[in-house]
């Protein structure tokens, strides 16, 4: 890997700056990692060799990556990791012009992302795991062609460069070769940890939720097409508060008002009992992301609104 200290201006941490950004509304994604056996996910703790590892009964597992399973948690590890420079190592021209097998299917390249970043915590396992592939894939329009890796880094000292080479699979043409077609995920034993790629990895995530929604709301409406229904929750979770806001705010105890509109999104209309304005943008930005099956009248979806507690 080509060493990367020359193009840093300063490693230097704001901690206040980076306390902030971790607390914006927006962007908030913590990505779990988990392997899938039968009806049960165990944590991805760590990543040997390219291989996930999992934690099961106790014990460490490597497992397949095709068995590998990617939800939504409520919090972060504690921390930032703060990407100071990312830089793709060139590919050869030879593997630029073989685009495509003869049937027209695309062909991946494989090249290294070289990575140099500092984290504001120590961190004792650290591992990343590397989405990359066609625009396509990294915007979830076409999931085909995204790919995953893993990657241990190991300990990590706060206030310390380092430097990992990463694999990835691009796809290069004229129209996506200067794009950023890859996103990372750090993680602390299993937790995910907060860094620059988290817009990309929210709007990854929440995109294919929102394309698997829209699948079943297709059914939903072409089976109950004469019928009155109430609307039904297709996704919500508990948008825990992150520490430094809880730390702000106290226990919340309020009641919203939701907005569910006919084509199943919500929208936070109103809260009773909760004056803290940060509060309010994060947990109405959490709940943008629910999806309803929507209130039908004679097989018409319609808008409606309901109420629920909120409790941290």
């Amino acid at each position: 890997m080509r060493k990367l200290s020359q193009y840093l201006l300063s490693v230097t941490i704001c901690i206040s700056a980076l306390g902030q950004f971790a607390q914006a509304a927006d962007a908030y994604y913590p990505l779990g990692c988990f392997y899938n056996e039968g009806e049960l996910n165990y944590p991805i703790i760590n990543a040997r060799g390219g291989n996930p590892i999992a934690m099961i009964d106790g014990k460490l597992k490597k497992v397949s990556g095709s068995d590998i399973r990617f939800d939504r948690l409520e919090l972060y590890a504690d921390g930032y990791i703060d990407i100071k420079k990312t830089e793709l190592e060139p590919l050869d021209s030879d593997a630029r012009t073989v685009q495509v097998t003869e049937s027209g299917e695309k062909i991946p390249n494989r090249t290294f992302l070289d990575v140099a970043f500092i984290s504001d915590k120590d961190i004792d396992e650290c591992y990343a795991v590397v989405f990359s592939g066609s625009k396509a894939a990294i915007e979830a329009r076409d999931v085909s062609e995204l790919f995953v890796g893993y990657k241990t880094i190991g300990k990590i000292t706060a206030g310390k460069v380092y430097e990992e080479s990463l694999a990835i699979n691009l796809f290069y043409s004229a129209s996506v070769e200067g794009d950023q077609n890859y996103f990372i995920v750090f993680y602390d034993a299993g937790l995910p940890i907060r860094s620059q790629f988290d817009a990309e990895v929210s709007q990854h995530f929440i995109t294919r939720r929102q394309q698997e929604f829209e699948f079943y709301l297709t059914q939903y409406l072409e089976n109950n097409q004469n019928a009155d229904l109430k609307q039904q929750p297709f996704y919500t979770y508990t948008p825990y508060l992150p520490k430094a806001l809880y730390a702000q705010t106290g226990p919340i105890q309020t009641k919203v008002v939701l907005k569910i509109a006919a084509d199943g999104s919500v929208s936070a209309a109103s809260f009773s009992g909760l004056d803290d304005e940060e509060a309010k943008a994060f947990i109405s930005k959490r709940i943008s992301e629910w999806l309803f099956f929507p209130k039908l009248e004679n097989g018409k979806a319609v808008a409606t609104k309901i109420a629920t507690m909120i409790e941290f």
